[in-house]
């Protein structure tokens, strides 16, 4: 993967060769092939229910100018915040990461010094909710930050942040089950809100457009480590009326996604649709106003990120 090791018509990459291919990489793209349209423009984006998934390549060039810079803030741009109100955003290298490795041209702080750079910019200008990265054999739950500094920090017992506003919450989940990397700083940095060295992979639970929720779990027992939430604390959509409807009432149902989702008009509140149907008016009432919601879960290990309904007592 270097100028000199790379056949005539491939991509150099940025950095060094072990984190972006060699012989593992062989292996590796055949048992878990990503939806890239090349490998050596290794970035993608695709919608599951209320959420736009963007996969960076940091192995590539992400600088100002370079095609893969382009086509993230194209992808960015088109989103549709009405049809996937959440941005998740990753790549390998981590953004921000509370590491005392410096000095060399791939070191961990060399490398987020050149994303906060060039991708940054993007991510506040088109309100990334969530950044999710690896690499660092850890996981570190940190603030949401800009420019390097906090923008805001966790509140309650919930590790509650806010939809929304100047910044980006940042996840380093790279402890899946490779030997620690044991560069944390001791104590952490003031933007680091949990740093942990266990092994375990992250849930996500996306709730419609109103809230979030992320978990580390240890793989060893199964405990949840730590979490956090996100919440939307904007007004919530009023459904219109349509003829013969009156306040309150839903107007459409418009058709699941591959999540299994209803989307309902304008508000995105989602429904089983067996049980409405099968519901007297009271029920419907009650149903509709305890927010009886099919929410989308993200379980996201080993580099993969896959989906499936949530499946809650009510299921």
């Amino acid at each position: 993967n270097t100028a000199a090791t790379t056949p005539a018509g491939r991509t150099v990459t940025l950095f060094n060769g072990s984190d972006a291919g060699g012989e593992c990489g062989v292996a590796t793209n055949g048992w878990y092939p990503m939806p890239w349209d090349s490998i050596d423009a290794p970035w993608y984006s695709y919608d599951v229910g209320p959420v736009h998934v963007v996969a960076m390549g940091t192995e590539h060039d992400f600088r100002v100018g370079s095609p893969q810079h382009a086509w993230i803030e194209a992808d960015l741009k088109a989103v549709d915040r009405s049809v996937t109100p959440w941005i998740l955003f990753g790549g390998h290298r981590p953004m921000y990461i509370d590491s005392t490795y410096s000095g060399p041209w791939d070191s961990d702080i060399n490398v987020s010094d050149m994303l906060i750079e060039h991708v940054e910019p993007l991510l506040i200008k088109y309100a990334v909710d969530v950044a999710v990265w690896g690499h660092n054999h850890v996981v570190q739950r940190l603030c949401k930050l800009r420019g390097g500094k906090c923008v805001e920090r966790s509140t309650g017992e919930g590790h509650t942040y806010t939809k929304g506003g100047d910044g980006v919450v940042h996840l380093v989940i790279g402890a899946a089950g490779a030997s620690f990397s044991n560069n944390i700083h001791h104590p952490h940095l003031e933007m680091t809100e949990f740093g942990a060295y266990v092994y375990g992979h992250s849930r996500m639970h996306f709730e419609t457009d109103r809230r979030m929720t992320w978990q580390w779990v240890a793989n060893e027992d199964g405990n949840v480590l730590d979490f956090m939430e996100i919440v939307n604390s904007a007004p919530a959509p009023k459904p219109p009326a349509g003829p013969g409807t009156g306040p309150g009432t839903v107007a459409a149902i418009v058709g699941g996604s591959v999540a299994g989702i209803a989307l309902i008009a304008a508000g995105f509140w989602c429904y089983r649709r067996q049980r409405i149907a099968a519901a007297s008016n009271g029920e419907r009432a009650a149903l509709r106003d305890a927010g009886d919601a099919h929410p989308l879960d993200i379980a996201i290990g080993g580099g993969a990120i896959s989906s499936t309904p949530a499946c809650t007592d009510r299921c």
